[in-house]
């Protein structure tokens, strides 16, 4: 859910700041608005050292323009000379480079949800960033199969209950909440499933949510958290707790019509596609069911 925390402690205080920096902040983005300068901000990335003449190849800039737009850059303490002719990006540099694709990263991810959510009102799929989902399926049962890529996760899980679902949506709900994560939900994703099952001979089970959290999320002490492999998933949507589980019954035999297999090798899911929308007549799940071609 959220990547880091924000020096500012609320929207006032973020529109004062910018208020107060409008000429700064758009000097800022005026230095790098020019193609060029991003070009070669992006060369230097990671602490590279680069030459002039490597600049220039790079850039197909002639000498006078190249010195001007590395001047501009040193200005703004985004690269720094390190000896005649050699030049790097500076700590500040790399460090904006990186909120820069990390936000346009977000914003390209959010732009992909609204529009699978667009096509499943209609009736279609659309492939997940990086994946291609064939369609199969009956009607408007609509079947998708996904790549679920590593994850590293915040698990929180109730054992043995009557009600291990509403204990540990208690849990997860109390700790990320006020940290803004569902208000992301195509950023940080949740994650539930039976943690065990139950059985005739044990009735108690347990239940085990997930909340999907980035590779430099600090956590406090004292929370699990979790590194998961990912895998194959054949995946259908239902609505509402009735629903669950004759969908994960017409899941199982669409599976079955498929080219696929189902497998026990990673596990099963339930993602809460609203974390905020916990009505059990309307909120949405997408099934996962574990598979292999």
């Amino acid at each position: 859910m959220v990547a880091s925390q924000s020096p500012f402690n609320s929207k006032t205080n973020l529109r004062e700041f910018m208020t107060h920096s409008l000429e700064g902040i758009m000097d800022l983005m005026n230095t790098l608005a020019h193609p060029k300068r991003l070009e070669m901000l992006i060369a230097m990335l990671g602490g590279a050292h680069i030459t002039f003449r490597d600049l220039q190849e790079k850039t197909e800039l002639q000498k006078s323009a190249l010195a001007h737009h590395l001047s501009v850059l040193s200005d703004k303490s985004l690269i720094e000379k390190k000896e005649k002719g050699v030049y790097q990006i500076t700590v500040d540099g790399d460090d904006l480079l990186e909120k820069i694709a990390h936000s346009y990263l977000e914003s390209k991810l959010r732009e992909q949800q609204r529009l699978e959510r667009l096509l499943q009102l209609i009736g279609k799929t659309n492939p997940y960033i990086s994946q291609e989902v064939p369609t199969m399926g009956k009607e408007k049962e609509i079947l998708k199969i996904v790549q679920l890529s590593k994850l590293r996760v915040v698990s929180f899980h109730v054992k043995e209950s009557n009600s291990p679902e509403g204990e540990a949506e208690s849990m997860l709900e109390k700790w990320a909440k006020p940290k803004g994560m569902f208000d992301q939900p195509d950023i940080h994703q949740v994650y539930g499933f039976n943690n065990p099952n139950p059985t005739k001979e044990q009735p108690l089970y347990g239940y085990e949510f997930w909340v999907t959290i980035p590779d430099d999320f600090d956590v406090e002490s004292g929370m699990t958290v979790k590194t998961f492999d990912g895998g194959l998933y054949a995946v259908m949507s239902c609505q509402g707790v009735e629903s669950i589980g004759p969908t994960w019954g017409k899941l199982v035999e669409r599976v079955s019509e498929s080219k696929y297999t189902l497998v026990k090798t990673h596990q099963w899911l339930e993602h809460h596609v609203n974390p905020h929308n916990t009505d059990p007549d309307t909120f949405i799940l997408d099934l996962y069911a574990p598979i292999s071609e």
